[in-house]
């Protein structure tokens, strides 16, 4: 190295081994160097696999065209108001008017509003109310509910028999869990 570098390292480490002993010298050094080590290994990883596509998994390229699709676009969009009908009051929304006028609702559907059943409080009556379960599948939701103990996820209903991924996306609007 050329002296005008030596002399700023020297200058440096006379400066850092004020503040640290010889030992928390070594260690910070050795940490600083981990660090650039991950930084530029994972900016290498993002370049190589950046402009070779060629060795990037498979798997991640369907996903990011899945992502990119005009489908997915507009799922998206279904997600967000969909999340949005789950979490705020349907009136805020205005979800009640498209309900009275009927848009595509079962009959059963047109007669509940967001959230207005308890998945851990109601009754098999209560239950039976939803679109696709019927009286059997709500003592069955009941009796599982007695047998384990409380929901803590509206999710786990689909644990129960007869109540799968398409029933479930058809009813945890109307669920709530206390």
């Amino acid at each position: 190295m050329p002296k005008s570098i030596n002399a700023f390292v020297a200058r440096l480490r006379n400066i850092a081994l004020k503040f640290f002993t010889p030992q928390e010298y070594r260690a910070v050094l050795l940490f600083i160097a981990a660090g650039l080590a991950v930084l530029c290994w994972r900016a290498g990883r993002t370049i190589v696999t950046r402009h070779i596509p060629l060795l990037r998994d498979s798997a991640i390229v369907a996903a990011t065209h899945r992502n990119d699709s005009l489908f997915a676009l507009l799922s998206r969009k279904d997600f967000v108001r969909d999340s949005l009908e789950f979490w705020m009051p349907a009136e805020s929304l205005g979800i009640d008017n498209e309900r009275k006028m009927g848009g595509g609702l079962s009959k059963k559907e047109r007669d509940l509003t967001a959230g207005c059943i308890s998945l851990n409080g109601s009754s098999a009556d209560s239950l039976a109310l939803l679109p696709g379960i019927g009286k059997a599948m709500a003592a069955r939701i009941v009796a599982y509910r007695t047998e384990r103990g409380r929901f803590r996820r509206l999710s786990e209903i689909m644990n129960i028999h007869g109540v799968g991924e398409k029933t479930y996306e058809r009813i945890v609007r109307y669920l709530r869990l206390n």
